[in-house]
């Protein structure tokens, strides 16, 4: 394929991606701020439900009257009748229950008589629709099911709406007031009920197919800028370095905004798995920030090589110091993303073990192939722009030396630096044998990219890598090993308690506690996965990276000091746990937490905090 084609086919890929990405996002978030539309159409459904009910009753009321309730000619008269689905026809007569249409609600006669109609009410399993007709001393009661609320949930009882209503599944009903909710009315607009809807179910319908259209636009933008600065390289044109300005640009704009957005709430731009710096906060960013340093590599050997020859003199002896010297930093840098990569992450490494490796194992694999790529490419633009000047071998090799001495020298005088803490022999010696294997095929005027010498190259490299990890990877396990006997000697965890200091104010504010806190204990009792939900969300948000190695647990209690749990657990008391924190626990400074001391180096921090406050 011609590069005219290759070029305008990964654009238009990406263009294409881009744009449903960004249309199903916009239409998720036009569909998050558009919930009062499923609520005016189950009022609408709930009206046209009441008002067959009313009719239902309206002609039930002339079998009622008359010296003696005839229970046979009123049976026959209500199956003559259709019911709206999932009602219920109650006869009561001075206080006694003497005819229903099925066993499905408990009836309590005391109750139902003094519940006001056209209201809806909680009455055994349910909340229902109350209507009534009185004539004399009979009362004709009909129930209409809004939403089934069990103590118990399972395969067979489930706490939905009625389905006329169409409301989506985890749709919360409110009788009180509550924040971000719709009200449900009857035809004379008197309010029923409330509503309120899973924010984020609506906005993550579809999250990671999102995140893969954003991804794939990414990728094929990538591949699209690598064929044109390959092709403006080789002319030396100075389009290509404003391509790679304006490549530059977007990176720092996607990682200062977290844009898009989507693409930044998948796992793999998580700092949970990998995070050191600012544009290396997670693995996602590690491999776009690679790949755009790669394309610079790319455009500077495709310059070179085009260049012309230089004239021997005191700036060409200058530029061959520059030059070794620069490929000796870029192997520092390798080695330090390296490091970063492999010490300072979750991500398994361990190739003994490949049930510990994951996905994200082959991204870090991915991400290390593409730096010693871009480092080979370093080395042989670097070797050929050396063999433009035409200086002897001899010269080269003092100048080569020289360069040495004045990396060796930064080398020491940084040493404590974090760039050059972990730079070992392995990588100095790969950086000398790659420089001096290029040097050697080059002046032989052989092919550099042949079968065999490829083969031997990866070899090289494989090997390199291969010890790399294993060294790093005894540096993570010391480093383990190191913090759990500092964790034992000190009792408290001086590093915990400054990122619980900084998280308290937004837990404080988190908009997700404050609505569960905000719920009736009835509806949370009847939500099983609610608490479970809302308690993995804040561990993922808030307890991740180094507070992961806490096990979190959470306590729920609301406005009047109840706790808001299902199973009625006797632990959840909040005098008790007030009084242990004064009575046993150690106040931390600057924060509501307080340190507990347990068996065997345990440590444990209780806090209290109080939502919206």
């Amino acid at each position: 394929m011609s590069y005219k084609r290759r070029l305008l086919l990964f654009s238009v890929l990406a263009l294409c991606f881009l744009c449903t990405g960004l249309s199903l996002q916009l239409w998720q978030e036009n569909a998050a701020q558009s919930m009062e539309k499923p609520a005016q159409s189950a009022e609408i459904a709930l009206n046209g439900l009441i008002g067959s009910l009313n009719s239902t009753l309206d002609q039930l009321q002339t079998e009622m009257e008359g010296p003696r309730f005839n229970d046979r000619a009123f049976s026959m008269k209500v199956q003559h009748m259709d019911l709206p689905p999932l009602s219920s026809v109650l006869v009561f007569e001075a206080g006694n229950l003497r005819f229903w249409t099925d066993n499905k609600v408990l009836p309590d006669s005391a109750k139902i008589r003094k519940l006001a109609p056209g209201r809806i009410h909680f009455v055994g399993n349910g909340w229902y629709f109350l209507q009534t007709r009185a004539v004399g001393d009979r009362l004709l009661v009909g129930l209409l099911l809004v939403q089934h609320q069990y103590v118990l949930q399972n395969k067979y009882l489930n706490n939905q709406f009625h389905p006329a209503l169409e409301l989506p599944e985890n749709t919360q009903l409110e009788t009180g007031t509550a924040p971000d909710a719709f009200s449900i009315r009857d035809e004379k607009k008197v309010e029923l009920f409330q509503v309120s809807f899973s924010k984020t179910d609506i906005e993550n319908r579809c999250p990671h197919f999102i995140s893969l259209l954003y991804g794939s636009s990414i990728l094929f933008l990538l591949l699209a800028a690598f064929d044109a600065l390959r092709r403006l390289g080789r002319k030396r044109s100075v389009w290509g370095v404003l391509l790679l300005f304006g490549i530059i640009i977007i990176r720092f704009f996607m990682a200062s905004f977290h844009w898009p957005a989507a693409l930044y709430e998948s796992d793999l731009f998580s700092s949970t798995f990998y995070a050191s710096g600012f544009m290396l906060n997670s693995l996602g960013d590690l491999l776009i920030s690679v790949a755009v340093a790669s394309l610079i590599i790319i455009f500077t050997y495709a310059w070179l090589l085009q260049g012309k020859r230089f004239k021997e003199g005191v700036f060409s002896r200058m530029l061959i110091i520059l030059v070794f010297y620069t490929t000796f930093l870029f192997s520092v840098l390798i080695n330090y993303l390296l490091s970063g990569l492999i010490i300072n992450s979750q991500i398994s490494f361990d190739i003994s073990n490949i049930f510990q490796l994951s996905i994200y194992t082959g991204i870090g694999m991915l991400i290390i192939g593409m730096l010693l790529g871009t480092f080979y490419l370093l080395c042989d633009g670097g070797v050929q722009f050396i063999r433009k000047t035409g200086l002897k071998f001899s010269i080269v090799a003092i100048l080569f030396l020289i360069s040495q001495g004045i990396f060796l020298t930064t080398l020491l005088v940084y040493r404590d630096n974090d760039l050059f803490t972990d730079y070992g022999v392995s990588a100095f010696l790969m950086a000398n044998v790659l420089i001096f294997f290029i040097g050697y095929i080059r002046k032989s005027e052989l092919q550099l990219y042949s079968l065999s010498r490829t083969a031997l190259v990866i070899l090289v490299f494989s090997l390199y890598a291969a010890q790399i990890i294993y060294s790093f990877n005894e540096i993570r396990e010391q480093q383990k090993r190191q913090l759990l006997a500092a964790q034992l000697e000190n009792e408290q965890d001086v590093v915990a308690e400054f990122l619980l200091q900084n998280i308290e104010l937004r837990l404080r504010n988190d908009k997700s506690l404050i609505h569960l806190l905000s719920l009736s204990r009835q509806i949370v009792m009847n939500s099983p996965n609610l608490i479970e939900d809302i308690s993995r969300q804040l561990t993922r948000q808030y307890f991740s990276g180094y507070l992961g190695r806490y096990e979190v647990r959470f306590k729920y209690f609301n406005s009047s000091d109840l706790p808001v749990n299902r199973a009625g657990d006797p632990s959840w008391n909040l005098d008790i746990l007030q009084s242990r924190n004064i009575r046993e626990g150690k106040p931390v400074a600057g924060n509501s937490f307080y340190y507990f001391s347990g068996e065997n180096g345990r440590a444990e921090y209780v806090g209290l905090l109080k939502p919206g406050k």
